[in-house]
């Protein structure tokens, strides 16, 4: 179900903004498409094109200017919540270094208000950008920090919040090179949202996961089952990235089961609306995959130049951990 009204879309369009939609994303909520239009809000055909329309940098923009006026103001709750948004724009645009600076100011924030919530959401990503970096032990302790905490939060955030800390625990443990109990983790996830039909975003999130380690494991059969299994979930609200990171998954799938040529094109066309959306961990996570299947392919020249030129600038901009796997990639030819 889509979170903002058609009147939310009035507001925002009243004050000046564009307003996207996704089609059909009211229909959950009762919503007609036609009611949105007549807010002002425009309809798209799907929710990447939300993404490649959308305008990363001004968002930042926009964010440093709400943490500005929140410091002006000496809001330390509003200030704490606009330095977590602003570290996720940071992360989704590559930039670890602010999206680390961001993340531990509203960790300290969160703390001396006693916000027990937003020291776990802000401990959460904070652990994304320590793997991105590469530092896998301060990633574990930072998501068992998330974890224990929502875990004595009883809240339906903190619960949606708790199964995706343990969903990156169990990515966690794929990095560590632990398949077999990134699989166990995985699986009791999905055991514990089985009974809860409002956690669908989060148990589709969680059988994608799953889809992987079984691929880490060479159970091709069983992933592509799970992954059909996610494919059927039906999607609550437009969450573009989310399309994408199961779109690789997809490839990574036809990789395993021997159709190469469908696997590249489906990791090209990633590549493409990853770069539309100038969301830097899509792009490399794509130019990962179609460097392993340019090497498998009979273009070995082409995919070490590929996978070299990612490690490169993986390495440049502080994502040791793509860079690693690039490495490695180019090594195993």
């Amino acid at each position: 179900r889509v979170a903002m009204l058609p009147v939310g879309v009035e507001e925002l369009v009243g004050a000046g903004q564009t307003v996207l939609i996704e089609k059909g994303a009211g229909l959950g909520s009762g919503l007609a498409d036609a009611e949105y239009q007549r807010a002002g809000g425009q309809i798209v055909a799907a929710a990447h094109e939300i993404f490649g329309r959308a305008d990363l940098k001004r968002a930042g923009t926009l964010s440093e200017e709400s943490v500005a006026l929140c410091r002006e103001l000496g809001e330390k709750r509003e200030l704490c919540l606009a330095l977590y948004r602003m570290g996720n724009v940071s992360c989704y645009m590559g930039d670890l270094k602010a999206a680390r600076q961001a993340y531990e100011e509203s960790l300290d924030l969160a703390r001396g208000c006693e916000d027990a919530a937003m020291t776990c959401f802000a401990n959460f990503w904070l652990a994304a950008v320590l793997s991105a970096r590469g530092d896998l032990q301060a990633t574990e302790s930072k998501l068992q920090d998330a974890i224990g905490g929502l875990a004595r939060i009883r809240s339906s955030d903190a619960r949606i919040m708790e199964s995706e800390a343990r969903v990156a625990l169990a990515q966690l443990r794929r990095d560590q090179g632990r398949p077999a109990e990134a699989e166990r983790e995985c699986r009791k996830v999905l055991a514990e949202l089985a009974p809860q039909s409002e956690m669908e975003d989060q148990e589709r999130l969680a059988l994608v996961c799953l889809t992987m380690t079984l691929l880490d494991q060479g159970k091709v059969p069983e992933a592509r089952k799970t992954l059909t299994r996610a494919a059927r979930i039906p999607r609550r609200w437009p969450a573009a990235l989310e399309a994408l990171d199961a779109s690789l998954c997809e490839a990574e799938v036809l990789r395993a089961e021997g159709k190469t040529g469908q696997a590249e094109k489906a990791a090209e066309k990633v590549l493409a609306e990853g770069e539309a959306c100038g969301v830097l961990p899509v792009r490399f996570d794509a130019l990962l995959l179609i460097g392993k299947i340019e090497l498998e392919t009979g273009h070995a020249p082409q995919g070490q130049a590929r996978l070299a030129a990612l490690e490169r600038e993986a390495a440049a901009k502080g994502w040791l951990l793509v860079a690693s796997h690039a490495r490695d990639a180019g090594r195993r030819r």
